[in-house]
């Protein structure tokens, strides 16, 4: 699972899907730390609310079930390929000249 969370790295932030799912769980994770803390809820930035939904997604990679782990894999958009043990998003490296066979095509 360690490979995918550096697949996720790679990905623009709309193509990890279920952005709005993950982004609400955020908010409400900010919100309750907030009330333990007794403090008010901080603003946070678009590019740390992009890095908190990563590393999120990366989280359920490593400790989440396999339901939350299926949930994330079957909302990503664009094809993953796995080939030689690597995972690719939508098309393959120009170094990997071989031709990938699709699964379900």
């Amino acid at each position: 699972m360690l490979e995918l969370g550096t697949v996720l790295d790679q990905m623009e932030i709309d193509e990890i899907g279920m952005k709005e799912m993950l982004s609400n769980e955020i908010d409400r994770f900010y919100r309750m730390q907030a009330f333990i803390d007794s403090e008010e809820v901080s603003d946070r930035s678009a590019g740390k609310k992009d890095y908190d939904l990563r590393k999120y997604a990366k989280t359920i990679f490593e400790d989440g079930t396999i339901e939350e782990q299926r949930a994330i894999l079957k909302n990503m958009k664009g094809r993953m390929i796995l080939k030689d043990k690597k995972i690719y998003i939508d098309k393959l490296p120009e170094s990997v000249n071989e031709t990938v066979t699709e699964v379900g095509a």
